[in-house]
């Protein structure tokens, strides 16, 4: 899950990005997997942080037992997939660009 210390900013507007999320399902896992993904409705821009999704992915993986009988790297790269492929996919036929956002940290 996004850090809560942590929030990122359109680089365009300078104002605080939407935070997302997408839910992907696995067979037979007991708990979905959750990837975050932030938007700027006004500018029309989606920001998508490998570096988070790898440390969600990562918690998730290490909560499931059940999934530790498959490399960590299978499970990133399927994710990676579904949230540039689909997930995005969606955005961008509605008009959403990719673009890296500004992180800053709170206190």
């Amino acid at each position: 899950m996004a850090d809560n210390n942590t929030q990122y900013y359109c680089p365009r507007c300078k104002k605080r990005a939407r935070f997302e999320q997408t839910v992907g399902d696995r067979k037979y896992s007991m708990e979905a997997l959750r990837m975050s993904y932030f938007l700027c409705g006004e500018c029309r821009l989606i920001f998508m942080s490998k570096r988070l999704t790898k440390s969600e992915i990562k918690e998730w993986w290490e909560r499931n037992k059940l999934e530790k009988t498959a490399p960590l790297n299978y499970f990133y790269s399927e994710a990676l997939a579904y949230l540039y492929g689909p997930v995005l996919s969606l955005y961008k036929k509605t008009g959403y660009k990719r673009m890296r956002f500004e992180k800053r940290e709170t206190d």
